[in-house]
């Protein structure tokens, strides 16, 4: 799920290097472009799919998640992906980073929480977002199109600008999302135990499997966030967290916003002047996110801050973002959570409680890789977030459980 020092970052980024060579191997050739239809068209190579016709930088992989389900559809890398990701793919237990992607699916009955139903045509720009996510249903071709974006929206925007309905195209009447989901559930309650997180819901298949071999008994979803780089989730939705919870799993939920502005992560706090002012849209961002995943008021949302090196305005303005995103998220009638490094942002958390400074969130979730199942610390006062504590007590690696197999981190949560 989450970085926790200089030497897991330097993995991470090998890690990427070696996946972005296994995804320009799973890429799966179109037929190459003749001239372009337009300006703003970008010069490459054609891709359709099920009548949805458009141009990508010839750069970008076309990796088609049917025929390469093992390949793990990231957002931070350029790439376009074809249908939905699947429970066999070789995903890190978190990724970090968002950049430009393009991803078409078959649409469902429904569309996806936070989606926009067109009924002709393609939008010519993507959908801007604090969380840099555009979700459109097509109607007139019953296909799922969703846009991420870093830096560059422009380069989506060129996509789209020169995408096209074909006569191969199956119209499907698609239904408007459900402003507020007919179920809705408080996560994640009261627990004491072991729980995991990867980086996209499992099926609920997956989930029965582990539920009746694994020790674990609580799951952590992400929900959103521009500096995530996770696969857009295909399994999480209203009635996947009502069904896991009335089976006995505790779900908690994260989102990967704005980071240190000293950090090397792309999606970072400008300046400690900006600090509060960004926090508030992504914490106002996040419950609305909350709400789509049909996560109830009251409902804990952990704000996912990476490691990042202490001191001066860059620890200023990790503290006001944080305490601007308490202050937001509370007063939206959710619950604040905070999870990073132990010698990160809990270590700045702690001595700001002690010095009576910026508001604290109510659980915090720290990192320390020392394979103990435990939320007591040394380092954090036993008096500070007693009976609020979740651990990331052991960083990513695999298990397999009732035959299926999952890169994870494993946690322990003492949440009430």
């Amino acid at each position: 799920m989450r970085a926790m020092s200089r030497n897991n970052r330097t993995t991470q980024r090998k890690h990427r290097k070696v996946s972005a060579l296994a995804g320009a191997a799973a890429l799966v050739a179109t037929a190459a472009l003749g001239s372009g239809t337009g300006a703003a068209a970008p010069a490459g190579k054609l891709v359709t799919y099920h009548g949805v016709s458009l141009r990508v930088p010839a750069a970008w992989p076309v990796i088609d998640l049917a025929r390469h389900p093992g390949t793990c559809a990231r957002l931070d890398r350029h790439a376009v992906y074809l249908g939905t990701p699947g429970d066999s793919a070789d995903c890190p237990p978190r990724i970090l980073g968002r950049t430009e992607t393009i991803s078409l699916r078959p649409a469902a009955a429904t569309a996806a929480p936070g989606s926009t139903v067109v009924t002709r045509g393609v939008p010519e720009a993507a959908p801007r977002s604090t969380d840099h996510t555009g979700r459109v249903a097509l109607a007139a071709a019953g296909v799922e199109l969703t846009t991420t974006y870093g830096s560059r929206p422009e380069l989506v925007d060129a996509v789209l600008a020169s995408a096209r309905i074909t006569e191969q195209a199956r119209p499907r009447a698609i239904r408007e999302p459900e402003n507020e989901p007919a179920v809705s559930t408080k996560v994640p309650g009261t627990f004491h135990g072991y729980g995991f997180d990867s980086c996209t819901a499992p099926s609920s298949k997956t989930m029965d499997a582990w539920l009746a071999k694994a020790r674990f008994r609580a799951v952590g979803v992400y929900i959103g966030g521009g500096d995530l780089g996770c696969p857009d989730q295909p399994n999480l939705d209203p009635s996947w967290v009502a069904r896991q919870t009335g089976k006995g799993w505790h779900v908690f939920a994260m989102y990967v916003g704005r980071q240190a502005p000293c950090s090397g992560e792309p999606y970072r706090i400008t300046s400690a002047a900006k600090a509060s002012g960004q926090a508030k849209a992504d914490a106002t961002d996040a419950v609305q996110q909350a709400k789509h995943y049909g996560l109830a008021a009251g409902s804990i949302i952990i704000h996912d801050m990476e490691f990042y090196p202490r001191g001066g305005s860059c620890s200023t303005a990790v503290l006001r973002y944080l305490s601007t995103w308490t202050a937001t998220i509370n007063a939206l009638h959710y619950r604040s959570g905070v999870y990073s490094s132990r010698a990160a942002a809990i270590d700045e958390l702690v001595a700001a409680r002690k010095a009576g400074r910026y508001r604290m969130p109510g659980t915090i979730d720290f990192a320390q890789w020392d394979k103990k199942p435990t939320v007591n610390s040394r380092y954090i006062p036993s008096k500070y977030w007693s009976g609020h504590r979740m651990k990331q007590y052991w960083g990513a690696h695999t298990e397999t459980h009732g035959g299926i197999k999952i890169n994870i981190d494993a946690d322990w949560l003492y949440v009430h």
